[in-house]
């Protein structure tokens, strides 16, 4: 177990932390060696889901394979829509999936022979899997959401689900854990929409709630031409609030240490919405695309310290 006296100053701590995240690679990566499922289930969520990755590795060993098969199957599914330009095959990938979770059925593809050994293993509650199929089918036009509340129900279908099995694979259920886990995953619903504008933008989509919008009088041209106008910066300043509520909620709650370790997604969130925050809630800052030690650094500076953010 670390300590914070591991981790000493902040200056210290940079180099220390580096070194402990590099040995988890290269232990999970030779443990996964001989486990095709497992070693193409965490290759898919490190291309994909870096941040999520990095957040597994903080889990302990015995919780790696089953944690990445959720995280690869997320992925999967988060990319029916990116992978096909014809809605009627994406629904056949979807269903695909469907059966993949109905049957239980582990053949033909690897991240289903992962999920396949997960369910068996750990019990898994299919029908949270079945939520974040459903969800990916009702939204796959990409169409904007209706207003907050619909954004909210988006994300309890899908990132909560995903969180709520991951707490299954630690044998952790239960009420106030659920509480916290749910503000966690609707921050994130929230966070990666805003984190996605400028690329959805790009794409012709605008996916902001059309309420909050129509609230600060922004027009949906003005979001596709980039343009942070001061009235889509209070947009902005209005959806980051509202997550920035959530996590620290959620921060509030009194969980158990492995608890905290399946909520590390937070500590990245808070880290974009800080970053939102200096860029005075511009979602097209060039300064919130930039990758560095950022994101490693705060999530184990979480890990370590036992906190959420």
């Amino acid at each position: 177990m670390f300590t914070l006296r591991a981790v000493g100053s902040a200056l210290e701590a940079a180099p220390r932390i580096s070194t402990c995240i590099l040995n988890q690679t290269r232990c999970l990566a030779a443990a996964a060696a001989s486990s095709s499922p497992n070693s193409y289930c965490m290759d898919l969520v490190r291309k994909h889901d870096y941040e999520g990755y990095l957040c597994t590795l903080w889990l302990p060993k015995e919780l790696h394979s089953d944690a990445f098969a959720l995280r690869a199957f997320n992925v999967e599914l988060a990319l029916v829509r990116e992978s096909v330009k014809d809605d009627k095959l994406g629904a056949i990938r979807l269903e695909f999936w469907r059966t993949v979770v109905k049957e239980n059925s582990g053949v033909g593809h690897p991240v289903a022979m992962a999920l396949h050994a997960a369910m068996g293993q750990r019990r898994l509650t299919q029908a949270f899997l079945t939520r974040m199929i459903t969800a990916r089918q009702t939204h796959f036009s990409e169409t904007a959401y209706a207003d907050i509340p619909e954004l909210e129900k988006y994300s309890e279908q899908t990132n909560v689900s995903l969180l709520y099995l991951l707490l299954e694979t630690a044998g952790l259920r239960k009420l106030e854990i659920d509480h916290a886990t749910s503000h966690v995953g609707k921050a994130l619903g929230m966070v990666t929409l805003l984190r996605a504008t400028p690329f959805l933008a790009k794409r012709g989509k605008v996916r902001l709630p059309l309420a909050l919008l129509a609230k600060h009088k922004v027009s949906q041209t003005s979001v596709l031409r980039g343009e942070g106008a001061a009235s889509l910066a209070d947009a902005v300043h209005e959806l980051a609030s509202m997550a920035h509520t959530h996590l620290q909620t959620a921060n509030r709650s009194e969980l158990p240490s492995l608890a905290r370790s399946v909520l590390l997604p937070a500590a990245p969130a808070r880290l974009y919405l800080d970053k939102l925050e200096k860029a005075n809630f511009d979602v097209f800052a060039p300064t919130l695309t930039q990758t560095g030690f950022g994101v490693p650094f705060c999530i184990a500076k979480a890990a370590l310290r036992g906190r959420l953010m």
